[in-house]
């Protein structure tokens, strides 16, 4: 074995840094999500959007984190941690695209229920 190689079946540094990324993500992407939710519901009824708006959450969460882990555990230095960053936010885009593409269709739906226009009713119960 070389000097950095570590012993088989041990965990290193690096990969207890990246178990925890991925914890923390998987519980702070879940409270973020379903606070998100709560905010303006997801009107699709579809799970591929409530599991791709989850999943764009847990990685929007982690960004941060994962920036400070490949800086100060990683040792990816400036350009590789923000790198990491951009990569990251690019694939919480990608994941958010079918949430959008599943999403608008219902929305729209939602908003034609709602508007009924000014009707009858309407006016005479306005008092105008």
């Amino acid at each position: 074995m070389g000097p950095h190689t570590a012993p088989p079946n041990v965990m290193t540094t690096e990969t207890i840094a990246i178990l925890g990324l991925i914890a923390f993500g998987l519980v702070f992407g879940a409270l973020t999500a379903r606070s998100s939710m709560r905010r303006e519901a997801i009107t699709a009824n579809s799970s591929l959007a409530k599991v791709s708006h989850y999943l764009a959450a847990s990685i929007l969460c982690t960004v941060t984190p994962t920036v400070l882990v490949s800086i100060f555990v990683l040792h990816l230095g400036f350009i590789g941690a923000v790198s990491v960053a951009v990569v990251m936010f690019a694939i919480a885009f990608v994941l958010l695209l079918p949430y959008g593409i599943l999403e608008r269709p219902a929305l729209d739906e939602k908003a034609k229920r709602q508007d009924q226009g000014w009707t009858k009713e309407d006016a005479l119960s306005s008092g105008l």
